[in-house]
């Protein structure tokens, strides 16, 4: 008797059910996904499909996943390095002013999550602003950039990037801007970001040096990193 048939079809099968298994990354009979992103556990969509509270998601219109205790669209979930991507909105400069403080990101207080130091920058993009942390125990990070022509990177002309402190929950920043208080209201942004989407796609769509009003219309939001 020639046991190759049985034994590759009992391969197979094995294969077949491994690779369920396998993608089978949310908890049983929850909503696997959102749109086109898989939703795995402790993040669930629906009654008792999360660990807690913390790890709930809502579905918006079936295509955007938004995690509810922080209010973040969530565009990408990694359980190998227990982070969470989210679009966050960026803080324009007020430069009408000379100076004054702000809260970069949302704040995640309170919530099982934090912005990686190893992970996220702060990013500040415009000439004529110094920004530096502040808050009860601001490092010595802050950076200025400098004006003139660059290349579609972030390396100090026309944008800087400030380390973010390791498990920050709330970050707190202050700026002073050089010839504040004249007429103009936004002459820079600052924000959180992943700095590997810094790096390898935001040059591709926005040049540093450009003028503020292409600045605004690339500048919605951008991609940072949460762990947990």
């Amino acid at each position: 008797m020639n046991l190759l048939p049985i034994t590759l079809l009992l391969i197979i099968t094995t294969f077949t059910l491994s690779s369920s298994q396998e993608t089978q990354l949310s908890k049983n009979g929850c909503q696997e996904k959102c749109g086109d992103i898989s939703i795995p556990y402790p993040f669930g969509i629906g009654p008792n499909c999360s660990f807690n509270s913390s790890y709930a998601i809502e579905c918006i219109n079936q295509s955007k996943p938004i995690l509810k205790s922080t209010g973040l669209e969530v565009t990408e979930f990694s359980l190998n390095d227990n982070t969470v991507r989210v679009m966050q909105k960026t803080t324009p400069l007020n430069c009408s002013s000379t100076k004054g403080q702000f809260q970069l990101g949302q704040s995640l207080l309170h919530s099982p999550f934090s912005y990686g130091a190893s992970i996220n920058r702060i990013i500040v993009v415009g000439c004529s602003t110094e920004v530096s942390l502040a808050g009860p125990a601001p490092s010595s990070g802050g950076c200025r950039p400098s004006c003139g022509d660059s290349t579609n990177v972030c390396y100090g002309i026309n944008c800087c990037s400030i380390i973010v402190p390791e498990m920050s929950q709330r970050v707190q920043a202050a700026y002073a801007v050089s010839g504040g208080g004249g007429d103009s209201v936004v002459c820079g942004y600052a924000f959180l970001a992943d700095y590997r989407w810094l790096s390898s796609e935001y040059g591709d769509y926005v040049n540093f040096s450009a003028p503020m009003a292409e600045m605004e219309l690339a500048m919605r939001t951008v991609p940072a990193t949460l762990r947990r």
